[in-house]
C-alpha cells in the first residue's frame, strides 16, 4: 500500500536564541505521508508545536490548524488575515474535502496545487502584534 502526499503550508514564528521573542516569519511546505488519523493529528502537533489545535475555516476551500492555547505563549506573533480573521503563533494551511465520515481538512496533492489554490483564494495575512 502506497501513502499518499499530502502538502501543507507552513507559517512559523522563528524565535531568537533566547527562545522568547519572535523575530521573523517563515513560509514552507510541508509534507505529510500517509498513515491514518493518529499519524495525521500528531503531524499537525509537531509542525505548529501546540499541545492542542483548532481548525479554522478561512472560507469554503482553505483550512487554518492553529495553536488553540498560542494567545497564551509569551513572544507569539498575532496575525491578522484580509478576511478579518485573527489568529496567533504558527499554523497550517490545508484544504477541506467531504469525506464518508463528513468535513476533513487535508493538505495538496502537490507543491503546485497548493501554491494556486492559495493565490486562487487570496490567502493574504500580516503580523499584527506579538503576545507579552
Amino acid at each position: 500500500m502506497s501513502s499518499k502526499k499530502e502538502f501543507y503550508l507552513l507559517v512559523e514564528a522563528v524565535r531568537g536564541s533566547e527562545g522568547k521573542r519572535f523575530l521573523e516569519v517563515n513560509t514552507k511546505i510541508v509534507l505529510f505521508e500517509g498513515g491514518g488519523m493518529e499519524e495525521k493529528l500528531s503531524f499537525f502537533y509537531n509542525a505548529i508545536d501546540c499541545r492542542t489545535f483548532d481548525i479554522i475555516q478561512y472560507n469554503p476551500v482553505l483550512d487554518l490548524v492553529v495553536d488553540d492555547e498560542g494567545l497564551f505563549v509569551s513572544g507569539n506573533p498575532v496575525f491578522e488575515f484580509n478576511n478579518g480573521i485573527q489568529i496567533v503563533g504558527s499554523f497550517l494551511v490545508g484544504r477541506q474535502v467531504m469525506t464518508k465520515e463528513g468535513l476533513e481538512t487535508v493538505g495538496f496533492p502537490s507543491e503546485k496545487a497548493l501554491y494556486e489554490q492559495i493565490q486562487k483564494e487570496q490567502l493574504v495575512f500580516k503580523v499584527i502584534g506579538v503576545t507579552s
